[in-house]
């Protein structure tokens, strides 16, 4: 690929997990983060960290790593955070591939458990597990305990994504076959995937807190400067489970609600980069589509000054 270089290499035998970190401009929490996985009680993986065209310190932290397991993929240009994530799947040797973003942390206990879990239930594609959210200091600020069987998640997915990208791990062979890290999705290409292999196997999410998730200012800042895209995936992707997965009356209703106002608000998103006929036209459309479902959004809701709804 052009503008790629690759830092690292080893004859290592190969490892049953292969772990995928990509960063751009991520040196702040870098350092924690590549640690977490350096501190595993299992030791069978490999590191691949793809380096995205950072412009921080990103590349000099790498190369203070030694770890020969570590294999550093070092891009001159930022090439997309999906493609990035695309080419750690295609270049990893692992059966498993595991999760974690370049600011969020896990569980010395996690790959261990995950390899455990995936090993003794052939017929999961991908598991989660118990996270919780915390900020640039590492304090907890809420804890995430998404459902843990297969239907509960599949119900879930109609709506809204219980499997935190940093949390997962998944078969690599199968995720290649139903596509992998589709380009057309810039922020629910992970979302995407679980959907795709829920729809030839089941999900599982492990009940116990094994990832962090961390919210900050720069982060929650980058989501609303992409609301476009945002709204965008998410309008596909949860159409594409109501398309493909199993899920129960109740979960399509709130599957219609969801599309809906991920319509609405792409609209709003278009309009406001002044591309007033296409907006217009989603948001038109979402409104006769379902009314109801425009109203019960708290995101729509804030829009329009009403007080949110309570769950």
């Amino acid at each position: 690929m052009k503008g790629h270089y690759f830092l690292h290499n080893t004859d290592l035998s190969k490892p049953l997990v292969s772990v995928v970190m990509t960063i751009f401009n991520g040196d702040r929490f870098l350092a924690q983060s590549i640690n977490c996985v350096i501190n595993q009680t299992y030791q069978n993986w490999e590191l691949l960290v793809i380096e995205n065209g950072s412009k921080d310190r990103s590349v000099e932290i790498l190369n203070q790593t030694d770890d020969a397991r570590i294999k550093k993929h070092l891009f001159h240009d930022n090439i997309g955070r999906t493609p990035a994530l695309q080419f750690g799947l295609e270049h990893a040797l692992g059966k498993y591939v595991a999760v974690l973003d370049a600011d969020d942390l896990c569980a010395d206990t996690r790959l261990v458990e995950q390899v455990d879990f995936l090993e003794s239930h052939e017929e999961v594609m991908v598991a989660g597990t118990w996270f919780d959210e915390i900020d640039s200091a590492g304090e907890i600020t809420q804890e995430r305990r998404p459902p843990t069987e297969n239907l509960s998640i599949i119900d879930m997915m109609a709506f809204s994504n219980p499997i935190l990208h940093s949390s997962s791990m998944f078969r690599r062979i199968e995720a290649i076959q139903v596509g992998g890290y589709e380009e057309k999705y810039k922020y629910g290409a992970d979302t995407n995937l679980w959907v795709a292999l829920m729809a030839v196997g089941d999900a599982a999410i492990i009940p116990k807190n094994l990832a962090s998730y961390r919210m900050y200012p720069e982060n929650l800042t980058n989501q609303k400067n992409y609301a476009k895209e945002v709204y965008r995936d998410g309008f596909l992707v949860y159409q594409r489970a109501a398309r493909e997965l199993p899920i129960s009356n109740s979960a399509r209703r709130r599957n219609r609600h969801t599309v809906t106002a991920c319509e609405v608000l792409l609209g709003r998103a278009l309009v406001r980069e002044n591309r007033i006929v296409e907006g217009c036209w989603h948001i038109f459309r979402g409104l006769f589509r379902d009314p109801v479902g425009v109203i019960r959004s708290n995101r729509v809701r804030s829009l329009i000054g009403l007080p949110e709804r309570s769950n």
